[in-house]
């Protein structure tokens, strides 16, 4: 055997730190420090800051306010063919820019006489 594997095969294991000391000595000293925080003079707590809280407008009489009513409905018939009108005219649009530009323009060729 070479001497640095001899030197290191006759070498004594290290040795593994306890555990359950470290844990036991941990403990302890989280009791005292909670202990400790506790027998402290407890500080007054202060009352919160009052906030600013802002006052709503006031009511505007109902004579001079317009009445909105917001009624909420299904879509109907033609209005459904609209919009399926106007995606499929938007999607047909986006496809043949793209077309356009990637298959199309490469191919123009300017050319100075």
């Amino acid at each position: 055997m070479p001497p640095q594997a001899q030197a290191q095969a006759s070498a004594p294991a290290p040795q593994m730190p306890n555990f359950e000391a470290m844990r036991q000595l941990a403990m302890q000293q989280a009791i005292e420090q909670i202990t400790s925080q506790r027998s402290a003079a407890p500080q007054p707590i202060a009352p919160p800051e009052p906030q600013y809280i802002p006052q709503p407008p006031p009511p505007v009489p109902t004579e001079t306010r317009e009445q909105v009513r917001v009624v909420r409905r299904n879509l109907t018939r033609p209005e459904l063919l609209a919009v399926f009108i106007v995606a499929c005219i938007a999607v047909t649009g986006v496809q043949v820019v793209w077309n356009f530009t990637t298959n199309i323009l490469p191919r123009i060729e300017i050319r100075a006489n």
